[in-house]
Order: C-alpha cells, then structure tokens, then sequence
C-alpha cells in the first residue's frame, strides 16, 4: 500500500525527549578557593575512594578524574532533584570523578551587585553554597543535599545542615559575609556568563554539555562514557548503544524536517545512537513497513535495546512493540 503525503502525520510532539541543551561557549575554571582543610573529593561516604579504587580493573593506572560541573540555583526545585543523585554519584565513583556545583548568578557591571533569579535570598543561600564548596568539597555534596532539601529557607537553617555535614559554621559565615565570598560569586557569575548558562539545573561532563539524564544511572553512564574503556571501574556499568531507523517520504511536505527534530532530540538524549535513513522509494522501508504494521510518515524504528537506556521510561509511553522492534 503506498503511503500518500496527505495520509503523512508527525509524531506525538511529547515523543521528543525532553532535554534542556544549553550551549557553552567555553570552559571555564573552578571558583577560587578560600583557605580551608585538604580538599578531597568524596562527597558522602568515607570510603567511597577505597571503594573506586577497588573497583578498578586489574592492572589499570592511576588517571584523572572526570571532571562533573553542575550549574545551579539554589532555590531551584529542579536542581534540588538532582543533587541526591550526585551525591550517590560521589559516592560510588569517589576520586573518579570531580564534581564541582556553580551558581547561576548575574553580576550587574555598573555597581557590581548581584543578581539572582529567585531574589535575595537566592543570593545569600548561592554564597553560603559556595562559601560551604570551597572551604572542605570533600563534604559540600553533603551539606547541599540538606539545605536543598528545604531550599527556599537556606539563610535560616543552614548552620544545622553545615554541622550535619561536619563543615565548621564560623568558617562558612566569616567567608559568606566577607571579601572571600564576594570573590566567589564574582567568578560563579563569570563562569556563568562565559559559558552562556540560564537554566538550572545545566550539566557538563568534561566540559561537554550533558543531555542524557539527571539520574544517577544517567550521570553515571555518563561519567563511565567520559573514561578511557580500559580504565572504567568495576563500579560502572556497560554503556549502551542504540540503533533508530527513520522511514520517510520525498513526497512528504515538511517529513523530512519533522524526522530530523526528533532524531536531534534522540541523539542528545541517547548514548551511542546510530540512524538509518530510508526512503518510502526503497524496498527496505516498504518491507519494514508491511512487517511492522506502519501506514503514516515519519517512522521511528528502534532495535530491540533500547530499553537500556536512562530515557527509555520517559519514550516508553509513546512506543509500541512489533517484530521484535520499538515504534514511535
């Protein structure tokens, strides 16, 4: 049966996967630093180094660690979702990996006041964060954890969950009001404005935008995808890979460039996606087709596996299953 243009529909729009992409302009550096304990980079768990390093496969050298970035506002419910996530990351991972937490915050150039999305108040929390970073890293993760949990009243309740955290109170508060804590915002709004971030929570795995998932099963494929294959941890899981067949139609006013959304999409939102491109004029989309049951243009075809994938939950409502493959 030959499918028409005018029997040619788009997919469902909510199909998309939903990723926030943010493009950097630059990498920019790490805050400075205020005098403070050794840093480590352990954010929850005491052992989770000695656990990293146990995991490492047999014979593997020492290496870098990956470097995490998030960009944050601190009275941002979409940011406080993510850092229990990150902190489970730290935690299975350890010295691998380097997460590092920046404000979104604007500087205004006049008066060289700041400026935060959610007011004052975000300001004061986004010093505090900061401040709490800088002084010990090792235990920052878990101190974020505790005041994003009720982030809309950090400036009252943060010396409880910097005690929690075993991060000394004075020293949060000498440098949040003080010269070392306007020179941390001045650079977290530097960084900010140089990589061209507005949106919280925005993420980069070594200095790359990262789209493909805010849990810790995303964050850490992720991560393991940025290791060199020889040096993954045992820790890490397999990264997947995903293979997506779009059936088209020449004849189709506006097909082409519908497909070519949804794959972008796929593409940010998928770790090793390959695409296949058929037209309606060859006999493999015709055949692959019939078999699946499709009669409306574009198709989306993905093999079998794609369940592997951290998006999958958010696709498998708009996906039905034929022959072995998944459908849009």
């Amino acid at each position: 049966m030959a499918i028409l243009p005018e029997r040619v529909t788009a997919f469902p729009p909510a199909a998309a996967l939903a990723c926030m992409c943010l493009v950097a302009a630059s990498c920019g550096g790490r805050p400075a630093a205020v005098e403070s304990a050794p840093a480590t980079t352990v954010a929850t768990e005491e052992d989770a180094s000695a656990k990293a390093q146990d995991g490492l496969l047999a014979g593997a050298a020492p290496q870098a660690a990956v470097n995490l970035t998030i960009f944050a506002m601190s009275e941002c419910g979409y940011a406080a979702d993510v850092m229990p996530d990150l902190a489970e990351l730290a935690g299975i991972l350890g010295d691998l990996v380097d997460i590092e937490v920046v404000f979104v915050i604007t500087q205004h150039p006049e008066d060289g006041s700041f400026h935060c999305m959610h007011g004052d108040s975000e300001c004061k929390a986004n010093a505090i964060h900061l401040c709490a970073e800088a002084i010990d890293p090792g235990k920052y993760l878990g101190m974020a954890v505790c005041l994003f949990e009720d982030f809309e009243n950090v400036p009252s309740r943060w010396r409880g969950c910097a005690t929690a955290a075993h991060i000394d109170p004075i020293a949060v508060d000498e440098c949040a009001s003080g010269d070392q804590g306007k020179a941390l915002m001045e650079e977290s709004a530097e960084t900010t404005k140089e990589q061209g971030v507005s949106g919280s929570p925005t993420i980069q795995v070594n200095c790359e935008i990262f789209t493909k998932g805010r849990s810790t099963e995303a964050l850490l494929m992720g991560v393991c995808a940025a290791m060199p294959e020889d040096k993954r941890p045992g820790s890490c899981p397999a990264v997947p890979s995903a293979h997506l067949t779009v059936i088209t139609d020449d004849r189709c006013d506006g097909c082409a460039s519908k497909a070519e959304s949804f794959v972008s999409k796929c593409d940010k939102g998928m770790f090793g996606l390959e695409t296949t491109w058929l037209d309606w004029s060859d006999e493999k989309a015709r055949s692959l087709a019939s078999l699946l049951g499709i009669v409306l243009l574009p198709a989306f075809v993905f093999d079998a596996g794609l369940e592997d994938q951290p998006a999958f939950d958010s696709l498998e409502p708009h996906l039905s299953q034929a022959g072995g493959y998944w459908v849009v």
